[in-house]
């Protein structure tokens, strides 16, 4: 009977830990994150790089306006943005990576100015894991897309999904620590840290 009592007072002295923890993180989008590079974006210390769309044989005009369009979310015009990368897409609208940004961009959009753009980025995001399953951006951030409309069993399932592809990634252990904890499954939310 003490043993299990014990048990109970670790586990809520450790709740109350990780609940504190949480709510001293963030792990949304911010626009202030932003990096000014052109090559890259970087937003909640996850790099998206260029290469991945190069890599991906675009033509010269699709690379161009994918560029402009990073160039454009980096300077905070999400609108602007959204155009590029659909002109982009025009070109090429198979490309998981183009498909990842212009979602991240109506995530961003739907997140600062118009919330009415959250289902067209959770689309987004669902084509850009369609055309590579492996897109790690598009599975963290359709988590973190869920986070931020507070649907913490959806995105606990998207985090846990991607979990299974990538075991080394901190930031993504934490988010589904972070909606494991809110989606009241404490069990998971300690085993993630």
């Amino acid at each position: 009977m003490l043993c299990k009592n014990l048990q109970k007072i670790i586990f809520l002295i450790i709740t109350v830990v990780s609940f504190v923890f949480f709510s001293s993180c963030s792990t949304t989008n911010n626009p202030e994150n932003l990096s000014k590079n052109k090559n890259f974006i970087i937003d909640n210390n996850q790099e998206l790089e260029l290469d991945n769309i190069a890599a991906s044989k675009l033509t010269n005009e699709a690379l161009y306006f994918a560029k402009e369009g990073i160039e454009l979310l980096n300077q905070g015009k999400y609108y602007d943005a959204s155009s590029k990368f659909n002109a982009a897409l025009k070109l090429n609208i198979s490309n998981s990576y183009l498909q990842f940004f212009n979602a991240h961009t109506y995530h961003l959009i739907g997140k600062y100015h118009d919330s009415t753009y959250y289902p067209l980025a959770e689309e987004g995001y669902r084509v850009a894991l369609n055309f590579d399953k492996n897109n790690m951006q598009a599975y963290f951030f359709l988590g973190q897309l869920y986070l931020d409309q507070k649907n913490y069993k959806a995105a606990k399932e998207v985090f846990l999904d991607a979990a299974y592809l990538e075991s080394q990634d901190q930031d993504l252990f934490f988010s589904l620590s972070f909606a494991s904890y809110f989606d009241l499954d404490p069990e998971l939310a300690l085993a993630a840290l």
